[in-house]
Parts: structure tokens; sequence; C-alpha cells
């Protein structure tokens, strides 16, 4: 590629930033919910191209064609994903109505439990639907959530204050979950609950003292997802750690960005876009389709092209194709858990922001991108956040120049670097652009 040599800067000025970091404790991630593509016996995976792509138990049916979804999660029977329009669209068994899409476009995540699904809206509520047996798909009322997932016979979910909130079946304290302020991600089991909390640490519920409720000790997690009786989780250096029944020998290595545990199977995703499955084959939900094109954390295609041959500086790049933004390294200031006060230390991260459907200056931030950057990796030019003045600077964004022909737009192979200011409007939850510069 082409790179136009101009010293420039996409910054958002955003108050939003601070208050995600403030909720954090730590950094940035208030939400780090994962597509939970590992069902009951099947699995359905959101491939890099916006389609899915299922296999398992062939009953839980085939997914929709199309090159519009942005995250996927697989149920027991049945499966839902969202859309980059926000809506939602659900098929497989329908016994209890779960495989019945909502109507709406206003829904930012999604979550498939056993015969019924919940979801977050874009105002920060929760719409539930199908079974109800159990009080499930009964939502306590609020517009603070920020992340939802679906089990059995209870739902738990995150509030933007950081503390959770369970209902449905609450045997054995299945939906009493323990207080604070300090969770990052919530994941729902069968019968027990794991969360994440923001030191790094992993706590699980359900009163009895069993083996599936007694997580490892460390601060290194930056994922956990719970299932009927096991639980795995992710550490900061790509390995996986798992713990319950006996279908729990993750693979070794240290290449995973993201799992997720079925029934009696597990699977993960690897940081070059091929997965992992292992555990119960019984419908081959535990041998995943070939191929390394599966929606990864993974941003090294993006990173190869450097400004002034300077190959150790990793660009923001934009993709018109896709309409996504991949911001690859992002140093963070980290806060006292307890005053919410800079430490005076820096933490790497990246993410990616999504261009919202059918708009040209209105940008989504996908959490479930958001990760932690590895201590052996670097780049000379990473973007900067400052926690005084609410302001993100990325020295470099790469977009793509474009040609017509016969009418058709299409990437001319050479690339400008802009200068763009956004800013964070919280009744829509997007960024707005605010002001591009071509200089």
């Amino acid at each position: 590629m082409k790179h136009q040599k101009r010293k420039n800067f996409l910054t958002f000025k955003t108050p939003f930033w601070g208050q995600l970091a403030l909720s954090l404790g730590l950094c940035l991630s208030s939400v780090v919910y994962a597509s939970e593509f590992a069902g009951g016996w099947h699995n359905c995976v959101l491939k890099n191209d916006g389609s899915i792509a299922c296999w398992g138990k062939s009953s839980s049916g085939l997914p929709p064609a199309g090159n519009d979804f942005i995250q996927i999660s697989a149920g027991v029977h049945h499966s839902c994903a969202l859309k980059n329009d926000d809506s939602i669209v659900c098929w497989g068994d329908n016994s209890s109505g779960q495989s019945s899409s909502p109507t709406g476009n206003d829904f930012t995540q999604v979550s498939a439990g056993s015969s019924y699904n919940c979801a977050v809206k874009n105002d920060g509520s929760i719409a539930c639907w199908g079974d109800n047996y159990y009080g499930q798909s009964t939502p306590p009322v609020g517009n603070d959530f920020t992340q939802v997932n679906s089990s059995y016979k209870h739902t738990c979910a995150l509030k933007s204050d950081g503390s959770l909130a369970c209902w449905g079946e609450n045997y054995r304290g299945l939906s009493t979950p323990p207080v604070g302020n300090d969770f990052i991600q919530v994941s729902a089991g069968g019968d027990h609950s794991c969360a994440l909390k923001n030191d790094g640490s992993i706590v699980c519920w359900e009163q009895n003292n069993l083996p599936r409720n007694t997580p490892p000790t460390g601060n290194d997690f930056t994922q956990v997802s719970s299932s009927y009786r096991h639980t795995c989780a992710l550490k900061s250096d790509g390995s996986l750690v798992c713990w319950g029944m006996n279908h729990n020998l993750p693979p070794v290595g240290n290449d995973f960005t993201q799992v997720s545990v079925g029934w009696q199977h597990a699977c993960a995703l690897k940081s070059d876009g091929s997965i992992a499955c292992w555990g119960n084959n019984s419908f081959g939900q535990s041998v995943p389709p070939i191929g390394n094109d599966n929606d990864s954390d993974n941003n090294d295609d993006n990173n190869n092209d450097t400004f002034d041959n300077n190959e150790d500086c990793k660009h923001a790049i934009y993709s018109l194709k896709e309409k996504i933004l991949t911001i690859p390294f992002v140093e963070l200031p980290m806060l006292d858990v307890w005053n919410g006060q800079s430490t005076g230390k820096v933490q790497l991260w990246k993410g990616t922001l999504k261009q919202k459907y059918k708009t040209t200056d209105r940008f989504r931030l996908l959490m479930k991108t958001l990760a932690p950057i590895a201590e052996d990796t670097h780049s000379t030019c990473t973007a900067t956040y400052s926690l005084d003045t609410g302001i993100l600077s990325i020295p470099y964004i790469d977009v793509p120049t474009v040609v017509t022909v016969a009418g058709k737009k299409l990437d001319s192979g050479e690339v400008e670097v802009f200068k763009t200011t956004m800013k964070w409007e919280p009744e829509e939850k997007v960024f707005v652009v605010q002001e591009v510069n071509i200089p």
C-alpha cells in the first residue's frame, strides 16, 4: 500500500472513556463479554466476513445467510445473533418461542439460554423472551445494564456501576450474586455462576462447596465462561484453565483469545482465528470446521503497513468493507480501585469501533473486542488516553481511498492518514464524528 505522509491525530474527546475507566477500577473494559459460541450440543461462530458457521447437533438448525452479523450466542437447541443494524435473529427449536426473533433495532447484545433468551437494549434495559417457568425471563426493571448472560433456570447481568443482578431459580443461592461494585463480566452456569472482577480474579457462587464453585486463585484472568457443572477461564498470558466436572482438560498453549463452555464440551478461539474444542463429541460438537477466518481479537493482519517505514509503529486501521476501525494499541491509565485516582501506571489495550448501520458519522464501541495487550508486544506510536482531559489520541489512522469503476466504489490500494475528532453521545451510546481534516 502507498501511504500519504501526513502526521495527523485521530482524537476522541469524550467523558465516556473516563467513566468507563472509573467503572473498571483498573482500566477500560466495563463490559468484557465474549460471544457464547458453545451451546448445549452445538456451536456457532462469527466469521471475519460477518457470516455465521455452526456445527454439532443438526436439530439446532441452520444459521441464516448473510454477512451482517456482529455477535453470536448459542443456546441448547437454538441460537441467536445480533446484526449490524442492531436487530436480532434467532433460529432452531422454537417450542417455547425462543427462536421467535424480537422486533426492533435497538439491541446491543444477546444471550441464548436453554429455551429462552435475554438481550441488552440501547437504553440499558433488558428484554427476555421464551420459557419463563422459573422467572428466568423476567428481568429487573432498570436502564443501567451493560451485559446479560442466560442459562438454564436463572439469568445474571452486569450493571454499569460494576454490581451484579440475577433472577429466576434461586435454589442454593443461584440468583443471589455476591455484593460489590468491582465486577466486569458475569457468566451464568447450569447450577452455579461465576464473575470476573476488575483485579483479574474470579468468584463463583451457589450455596454448595463443590469443585465447580471453587475457581483457581490468581489475578491474571481476562474472561470466564460457565456451563452445566464446569467452568473455563482465559488468562492474560493466553492460556486456559478449567475446573468442575471432568470435561476440564483444555489444550495447552498461550495463543487463545476467547473461551466458551457448552453442556459437556468447550471451545476456544485462537489468535490466528482457528478454533480448538474438547470434551463430549456425541454430535460432532467438538470437531470444529477447519479454517482461520473466525472473528478473533488478533489484529496482526491489519498492522503490517507502517508510517515512514517504521515497522515498530502500529497504525489504527479503518476497513472500508467491514466499516470497522481497529485500534491496536492504547495506553490507558490504571486506577486505584478505592478512590478512582490514577496510580501513575499505564496498561496497553486494544479494541475496535464499528460504524453504525446506515450512518456515516456514528461508531459503536465493540465491547467484546476490548482486551489487554501481551507485555512482549509493543508499538512506538501507541494511542494514549488522558484521565485528566478525557481525550483518546490516536497518532495514525490509515483510511483506504476509493476509486469508482463502472459506478462501483472500490478500494484503490492507497491509504490516506486523517485527523478526526469524535464525541461520545451517552443517549445513543455511539461516538459521533465532529470533525474530519484532510490537510
